[in-house]
């Protein structure tokens, strides 16, 4: 289940709505096995930044979504990635210019080579009509681009995550989990027992160890991962 923004005819609360209701996004079920913290850049607030498999950084993270957004975008011919740190401003809480400047950015580096695009998003998880007012804008903006949202995570959504990342060569195994809750350890608990708490350690990779990055590039981007290559272009596991 997907919602094709540019083939969704609602707007404003209905859209919003529709969004809500999209399953929970899938978290990669071997992270902890596969990824090394110390190849995930860290994109603070307001920025965005976009990768490959195989840039130094081919995965991108992000934490601090109880008032923003994480939008993780994914170009399934190109494997270009993106993820943007969305914030809002003013009394009206609206998308903030200087987010608004960076979802762009990378949109347009994603998407430069054409492809289907697919996207994520993860919070803000605070409730609230200023948290749907913020998403339908995002929502606006994704639509000009033509992307496919797979899950959208926001809100009061049970399950929503305050931090994730997202690695260039596993979208299709999902996000990348950076930490689970007490309710949802004792969930796993009850309902799976030590073999459910095991597949959910499993995910959680230590985002506290993802690298700073510091050095804004030309196109306004944080970090710019598709202009370099290390020449590991796969990893074991990858799609």
């Amino acid at each position: 289940m997907s919602i094709k923004l540019r083939k969704f005819k609602k707007t404003g609360a209905d859209r919003v709505m529709a969004l809500y209701e999209l399953p929970l996004a899938k978290y990669m079920p071997d992270a902890r096995t596969h990824i090394d913290p110390q190849t995930i850049g860290e994109v603070d607030m307001h920025w965005a930044a976009v990768t490959h498999p195989g840039a130094r950084f081919p995965a991108l993270g992000t934490e601090g979504l109880a008032s923003c957004m994480g939008l993780a975008v994914h170009n399934t011919a190109t494997r270009a990635t993106g993820l943007a740190h969305l914030a809002q401003e003013g009394p009206t809480l609206d998308l903030a210019g200087e987010s608004r400047h960076s979802l762009i950015a990378m949109l347009n580096q994603v998407c430069a080579q054409g492809g289907r695009i697919q996207a994520r998003i993860v919070g803000p998880t605070s409730g609230g009509p200023m948290v749907a007012r913020m998403v339908d804008q995002v929502a606006e903006v994704l639509k000009e681009y033509d992307v496919e949202v797979m899950s959208a995570d926001f809100s009061t959504k049970p399950g929503t995550l305050r931090q994730f990342a997202v690695h260039s060569g596993f979208w299709e195994q999902g996000l990348i989990r950076g930490r689970y809750s007490m309710a949802e350890l004792m969930n796993a608990s009850a309902h799976g027992g030590e073999k459910a708490i095991e597949k959910l350690q499993a995910q959680a990779v230590n985002l506290d160890k993802m690298v700073p990055l510091r050095s804004p590039t030309p196109e306004s981007l944080l970090y710019n991962g598709l202009t370099e290559t290390t020449g590991l272009e796969h990893y074991p596991g990858m799609d």
